[in-house]
């Protein structure tokens, strides 16, 4: 049987949800992460990619 695996265990899995505004509302989205791993501050808004600086993660 084989492993799937990121060097930090094979089982180990989060999700990552940012608060942006869109419009008037202020929403939970799912983060976008860069193939290097990293967070840009992009969001997925009813399926497309979107940038918003404002907001925090959770």
């Amino acid at each position: 049987m084989s492993k799937r695996g990121n060097g930090y265990g094979s089982e180990n899995r989060v999700n990552i949800l940012k608060k942006v505004k869109v419009g008037k509302n202020w929403n939970l989205y799912p983060a976008v992460v860069e193939p290097n791993g990293k967070l840009r501050d992009k969001v997925r808004v009813r399926g497309k990619v979107e940038v918003h600086p404002e907001g925090y993660y959770l």
